[in-house]
Order: C-alpha cells, then sequence, then structure tokens
C-alpha cells in the first residue's frame, strides 16, 4: 500500500512536472517568436533605407562626373574659338589634380587617335609624353560615341581598365564618360572622355554596409557583383577565377526572380531585398548606353547564418533547441535530470554492451570466440536440419605459426592470426559463422552450401591469401589448411563429430602439404 501511494506520488509529480515544461515552453515559443519578428522587421526597414541611400549616392556621383564631361566639352570650343596658342594640357592637369577622381581625363580626334592625356596615379597628375598617346578607334566607348548628337553623353559598362589589350594590375574598376567634339561648321572634330576611378564609389558602397551585420552588394543588369564585402567576387564577367562567383550563379533562382521583378525575396538562403537602379530614368534623356548597361541592382541579404539563424527557424526543432537552452530555471532543471538520467542509461546500457561483447567475441580477431561460435553453430545446425538445408562446417589452421612466432616474436605471431581473421570475415557472407576455436584454429559455417560450393569459396580465400603473400614484402607468409564436410545428421550425431571430421580432413591436407616440402 505504502508502495502504491509513493508510485502514485512520484507520478503525479512527474505529470506536474512535464506540464510546466510543455506549458512554460509554448510562452517562451510565442515570446521568442514575437520578438523575432520585430527584429526581423527592424533588418528589413534598416535594409530598405540602405538601399535608398545606395542607389541616391550612386546616382549622385554619376551626376558629378556628368558635370565633369560638360564642362571638358564647353572648354573645348571656348579654347578652339580663342586666338593663340591652345594649351589643353595644362587645363586638363589641373581638372585631374584637382578633382582626385579620375584616372584619365583625354581629347580624342575624329580618327581615334589621342591628342592629350592626363594620367592621375593616386598623388599626382601627369601629362602623357605625344609618343605616348593611343590610337583608341577600336575602342567601344569612342565609336558608340562618335554617332552621337552634340550634347549627348555616353556612359560605358562599368568595368575593369585595360591596357594594351590586357587587364591593368592592380585592378581598376572603371566608368567612362564621353561626349562628342562637334563644330558646327566642321562637323565632328573627336570626343572628350573621363575614366572614372569607380573604385570610390564601390568603396563607398562597402563602407556603408560595413556597419551591418548583413551584406549589401552592387550587381551589374548580368548578375555580376560589381561592389561587395568580399572583393574577391566581384567583377567575375573579366576575371576567369572569378566567374563562378558570380550573384547568377551562387543565387541562380534569386537572379530569376530579380529579373522578373521581384524586389522582396526570401528563401532558405535567407531574405533578399532588391533595389533597381535604372540609369536612364535617373539621368537626363541625352544620356546614353550600350544595351542594358543601365542598369544596376542594389540587394541586401540577410543570410540564414549562425548571425540571423534565430530569424528563420520559426516552428523547427531548432527553435526549440534554442529557446530550451537559453530561456527558464525550470526547462534547465528539467532537461538537466531527463539528461542524467539518459545518461545513466547509456552508461548502463555500455556496459552491458560491453560485457556482452567481451563474453562473445574472440579480444585478438574480432570473430566469435570458441563458446559463442560453438553455441550459434549448434543453433543453426538445429535450424537447419528441421528445413533440411545444406550445411557446411570448415576447419582451417594456420600453418607454421609457432615458426613464426620463435622468428619474430609473439607479437608478429598475433598479426598474423588477426590478417587471417581479416582475410576470411572479408571472404565469407554476413550470414555464415566463423569463430576462432583454438590458438591456430578457425571454423566457419557455411549456410545453405555444400563441400563443393564451399571449396569454391575456399578458392577466393586462398585467392586472396596468394595477393598478399605476393605483395610488396609481406611480414610474413600466411599459409592455412582447411577441411570442409557437409552436415548429415544421420552421420553426424553431435557438433564435435562434425568438427572432427572436418579437422581430419585438414590435418590430411596438412600432411599433404608437409611431405611435399619434405621428399623423401
Amino acid at each position: 500500500m505504502k508502495f502504491s501511494s509513493r508510485f502514485k506520488t512520484f507520478g503525479f509529480f512527474m505529470l506536474l512536472i512535464l506540464t510546466i515544461f510543455i506549458s512554460t515552453s509554448v510562452v517562451l515559443l510565442y515570446i521568442d517568436n514575437r520578438n523575432n519578428a520585430k527584429e526581423l522587421e527592424n533588418y528589413i526597414q534598416k535594409d530598405r533605407l540602405l538601399l535608398e541611400v545606395m542607389a541616391e549616392g550612386f546616382v549622385d556621383h554619376i551626376d558629378q562626373a556628368l558635370s565633369d564631361i560638360v564642362f571638358l566639352e564647353a572648354h573645348y570650343h571656348h579654347e578652339k574659338n580663342q586666338t593663340g596658342e591652345i594649351d589643353f594640357e595644362t587645363f586638363l592637369r589641373m581638372i585631374s589634380q584637382k578633382e582626385k577622381i579620375y584616372d584619365q581625363i583625354r581629347y580624342i580626334n575624329q580618327a581615334g587617335q589621342e591628342l592629350v592625356r592626363v594620367n592621375f596615379d593616386g598623388v599626382e597628375s601627369r601629362i602623357v609624353e605625344k609618343s605616348d598617346l593611343q590610337d583608341k578607334s577600336s575602342r567601344y566607348y569612342f565609336t558608340e560615341t562618335i554617332q552621337l548628337l552634340q550634347g549627348d553623353i555616353y556612359i560605358s559598362a562599368l568595368d575593369l581598365n585595360m591596357e594594351n589589350g590586357a587587364l591593368e594590375i592592380p585592378y581598376k574598376p572603371m566608368l567612362r564618360f564621353a561626349t562628342p567634339l562637334i563644330d558646327p561648321v566642321k562637323g565632328l572634330e573627336g570626343i572628350a572622355i573621363t575614366n572614372l576611378l569607380a573604385q570610390n564609389l564601390i568603396d563607398r558602397i562597402v563602407n556603408l554596409g560595413a556597419g551591418t551585420t548583413d551584406c549589401l552588394s552592387l550587381i551589374n543588369n548580368n548578375g555580376y557583383f560589381i561592389a561587395h564585402e568580399d572583393p574577391e567576387k566581384t567583377f567575375g564577367f573579366m576575371i576567369e577565377s572569378r566567374q563562378k562567383k558570380s550573384f547568377m550563379i551562387l543565387y541562380p533562382e534569386v537572379w530569376q526572380q530579380i529579373l522578373e521583378g521581384d524586389e522582396f525575396i526570401q528563401n532558405d538562403s535567407g531574405i533578399f531585398q532588391v533595389k533597381v537602379i535604372d540609369l536612364k530614368k535617373a539621368l537626363p534623356e541625352e544620356i546614353h548606353f550600350s544595351d542594358n548597361e543601365h542598369l544596376f541592382y542594389g540587394v541586401t541579404h540577410i543570410e540564414n547564418t549562425a548571425a540571423f539563424r534565430h530569424l528563420f527557424d520559426r516552428g523547427t526543432p531548432d527553435q526549440f533547441s534554442r529557446v530550451l537552452k537559453t530561456n527558464g530555471i525550470l526547462i534547465f532543471l528539467v532537461i538537466l535530470a531527463a539528461l542524467i538520467f539518459n545518461i545513466l542509461i547509456a552508461l548502463f546500457r555500455d556496459r552491458q554492451n560491453r560485457i556482452l561483447h567481451h563474453a562473445r567475441y574472440d579480444a585478438l580477431t574480432e570473430t566469435y570466440n570458441r563458446r559463442a561460435g560453438l553455441e550459434l553453430i549448434q543453433d543453426q545446425l538445429e535450424t537447419r536440419q528441421s528445413r533440411r538445408v545444406p550445411v557446411s562446417l570448415c576447419f582451417i589452421d594456420i600453418d607454421n605459426l609457432k615458426a613464426t612466432n620463435d622468428r619474430s616474436g609473439h607479437p608478429v605471431g598475433d598479426i598474423l592470426i588477426s590478417t587471417v581473421a581479416g582475410i576470411l570475415k572479408n571472404e565469407i557472407r554476413n550470414r555464415d559463422i566463423l569463430c576462432r576455436y583454438g590458438g591456430d584454429e578457425f571454423i566457419i559455417l557455411f549456410d545453405e552450401i555444400d563441400t563443393p560450393s564451399g571449396e569454391r569459396i575456399w578458392d577466393r580465400i586462398q585467392s586472396h591469401i596468394d595477393q598478399f603473400n605476393l605483395g610488396d614484402d609481406p611480414p610474413f607468409e600466411i599459409s592455412l589448411s582447411h577441411g570442409i564436410v557437409t552436415y548429415d545428421p544421420r552421420q553426424h550425431t553431435s557438433l564435435e563429430a562434425l568438427i572432427h571430421e572436418a579437422d581430419q580432413k585438414m590435418y590430411a591436407e596438412k600432411t599433404v602439404k608437409k611431405s611435399t616440402r619434405n621428399p623423401d
């Protein structure tokens, strides 16, 4: 009666703890969901603002460069109308040194030959010698610009600068602004062109996203990163080693949704927000581009990584696990108690399994030991006898084990025994039984196998042994003698009788081997 009362009290106590555990978990999960939803919304709002600021800064940067190219065109016509010697070089050098944002400022004539070029090396502007001026008649920005009307401006793709047909090293992201120089009487006289150092623009975008824990990037119309916190992912359309790091390859489904006009995308990778920057719409209509080079995409990515995973794991086991780990003394105590209980059970089972293992398996060969093996073989013989299915017993003896022990020591002899066991295990089937019968003796019970079939299995075993012996400098030579007997309940009245007959056949084979090695 007392035992029954204590059992009921214990059951009630466990039920109470379980009820508190479940109800507390539900409340904590609700609070966690509400807080995470609010935090995620804050990140989304912040990213929207980041994209607006990035887009506005991008357009403002372009506007400044447009003002400069218009000024260069006006200065060209002004100087042409003045008497005396025209000094374009000094003027362009002054502009370059003052602005410090142009890699090159040039006037190019109508044939595509540079008339004057000023280079900026990051510190000082330098007028290029006449002998170093180049023919640019085949470059796309020249051929595009000379087709424009007076007052029109061409903006190139944002790419990396090329010098003499190869990428300039270190890489220089570049955006070119060009306008035709048209005389009212003479017509086209050439173009004015500036090479804007776009690294400044890229740095602004990267720095804008540097204060956040998610990722802000700028992508061109073909899905390649232009600005990214990892510079090794940018300009994959020009740098072969980076081609597979483009946005369209890393996130092909997201890129397709962006092309279809989606500006908010959520998937297993996280949350993407998109701001389309269409320079053709943002700039005056006299601005021209090649193909779709006027399109850029500002993208923020709240990645589903460790830092943000709590925002995406709603209703998942991960969320439940996280809440359990971080909330509530009562939950902690319950988990701790359950953990201790399971540890004790696991330790008990492990101890039982180890005891059972040691009781059934040979420590050296990890095969059944003699007692366990014979028990299993006896059970198998009884089962197969009732079903009238053939089984065969193979008795195996390692030749010259004593000689190996005497010559190389018992540790090498142990390796020989374990190597033989490994070969046997490798060649027999899972349903066959292998046990170590004695020091250098093994027994195999072949299930549903008669003697001829057993000999074919033995041929595979012998072939495996031959391969080992012919290997590179084996530590010993393996030689086995065997005898296979098919079980006949009328003849073999006991397991011992079956083993004895197989042992005799093994011994006969061993005798033949000895006589062959030592003829009279």
